[in-house]
């Protein structure tokens, strides 16, 4: 029920932290060079500011989820990773000489074999 507010969370994460580092830039500026002292406590905002663009999700990763959202609809996102890009499997396939295609297609049926093989197991 919550994933349906996911895409405003991240708004919401992504303009908080764009302000915080606006108004400590601002504020930075106004101190001039006495503002990075640690008695003033701005340096203390300044580091918080940082933390805030870069921990995850980044806002740069938000700015790619919010956009194709709303491009691509929120089913387009692989927030958790669960599926697979086929159009980039194959592009990097295509790289592959026949020696690394077969090499790549030997294993790739070694370890459906090893699932399969676990697969009765879970069975019974």
């Amino acid at each position: 029920a919550r994933a349906k507010f996911l895409h405003w969370a991240w708004q919401i994460k992504f303009e908080a932290a764009k302000n915080v580092a606006h108004v400590v830039d601002k504020m930075l500026h106004a101190c001039g060079g006495s503002g990075y002292k640690r008695d003033m406590e701005l340096e203390r905002y300044l580091r918080d500011a940082k933390a805030g663009w870069v921990m995850g999700p980044t806002n740069e990763v938000l700015r790619q989820f919010v956009g194709k959202s709303v491009l691509l609809g929120f089913e387009s996102l692989d927030y958790w990773n669960q599926t697979y890009n086929r159009r980039a499997v194959e592009n990097e396939v295509k790289k592959l000489d026949a020696a690394g295609k077969r090499e790549l297609a030997e294993q790739l049926l070694s370890q459906v074999a090893e699932e399969e093989a676990k697969e009765p197991a879970k069975a019974g």
